[in-house]
């Protein structure tokens, strides 16, 4: 009997040791399989990071994180470049403030108190300074960061250099003044149509017809050409809207206001 026992006490041990293998074995896989997702998210959380950094540093404009009171606490690498630093270290710490011009300062303010109550507000347009002091104009738009409670804890804002576009429509208003200039100016009469209507004529076309800029504006369209020659010239700029050819230079005649029969060359463009 007391073999019996014996026996059935060691095989009882011999499962108990058993039971606890596979549950040391089972632990140490689950362990293990806990460690392989632990480093494959450890990993997509690095690689997201770096995404994001990349997104981040290569954005054409300006992104800066203050916190509530306007202090820099990050920038990208466009930051220290539109403002004229050496690098982002310089910039973080200093209020935006020292980077806007004392006139838009309040107006700057304003706005980020109205972003704190709606979380975003439209873009607007600030003057902005350099390291030099020297200033330019910058569109603006911004938001608020806040925690899991609800709790506003920084701002980001994106600053766009207007200076390009400005220096463009600077040098469009130049060639437009040029252009207005020369054709105000010019020796020959200079008449424009459309929709069979005259949108412009030129100082020239008022003296050589003798009518008013208001009354060839509002005459009918070529309505001062010779009776003779006005089915032509009207035929031939219709063939020009179509695309068709034609003589783009060719002589016909008009009348005046006191009805003096004048011989003109039209050089149609």
């Amino acid at each position: 009997m007391r073999d019996e026992d014996r026996r059935k006490g060691e095989e009882k041990r011999k499962h108990e040791l058993m039971s606890r293998s596979v549950t040391v074995e089972r632990r140490a896989a689950q362990s293990e399989t806990s460690k392989i997702k632990q480093k494959r998210t450890e990993e997509e959380l690095r690689q997201s990071k770096e995404w994001m950094e990349s997104i981040f540093n290569f954005f054409p404009d300006v992104i800066a994180v203050t916190d509530l009171k306007g202090k820099i606490a990050e920038c990208n690498l466009e930051a220290p470049r539109l403002f004229g630093f050496r690098a982002i270290k310089e910039l973080i710490g200093r209020s935006v403030f020292e980077l806007i011009s004392p006139d838009d300062r309040e107006r700057v303010r304003f706005k980020m108190e109205e972003t704190l109550s709606r979380s975003s507000v439209k873009s607007a347009e600030y003057t902005l300074l350099k390291h030099d002091g020297s200033e330019f104009r910058a569109q603006v738009s911004g938001g608020v960061v806040r925690d899991l409670f609800g709790k506003p804890t920084s701002f980001i804002i994106v600053i766009k250099d207007l200076s390009p576009r400005m220096k463009m429509e600077e040098t469009l208003r130049e060639s437009e003044e040029k252009y207005r200039l020369l054709v105000e100016n010019a020796n020959e009469g200079i008449l424009v149509a459309q929709d069979d209507k005259h949108r412009f004529v030129n100082p020239k076309m008022v003296e050589m017809t003798g009518y008013s800029q208001e009354e060839l504006m509002a005459a009918p369209f070529l309505g001062f050409i010779h009776p003779d020659d006005r089915e032509m010239v009207i035929e031939r700029y219709r063939r020009r809207l179509k695309g068709e050819e034609f003589p783009q230079v060719y002589p016909f005649r008009i009348v005046d206001k006191s009805g003096n029969i004048k011989w003109v060359e039209i050089n149609a463009a």
